[in-house]
């Protein structure tokens, strides 16, 4: 699956950047900026390896439920639900056919 360059969560669209290199210190692998309407994804791991196609996947199907989480639900989900959730999303996608190229 190709990343999109931009998605409509609710009534707003964000735009995609991928792969994102973050200038600032950081151990997660992506970001959703909400004021600027981004959706910031690496493509490394932490050590610096490429990240598994799979994996940018899940992370990308994680960013869009914080977009949902704050359109929706006014943040209300924390990160632990927001992680299962997105795992879930991920599996249901990817097991159902859903996610071919």
């Amino acid at each position: 699956m190709k990343l999109p360059d931009k998605v409509k969560v609710g009534g707003y669209w964000y735009k995609v950047l991928f792969p994102y290199v973050f200038t600032e210190r950081t151990d997660s692998h992506a970001q959703t900026c909400h004021g600027s309407l981004e959706i910031r994804i690496k493509d490394r791991d932490l050590g610096g390896g490429k990240l598994a196609d799979a994996r940018i996947q899940e992370i990308f199907f994680h960013e869009i439920l914080h977009g949902l989480n704050e359109v929706y639900n006014a943040s209300g989900l924390d990160e632990d639900t927001i992680e299962r959730l997105g795992q879930g999303l991920y599996q249901f996608l990817s097991d159902n056919g859903y996610l071919k190229e």
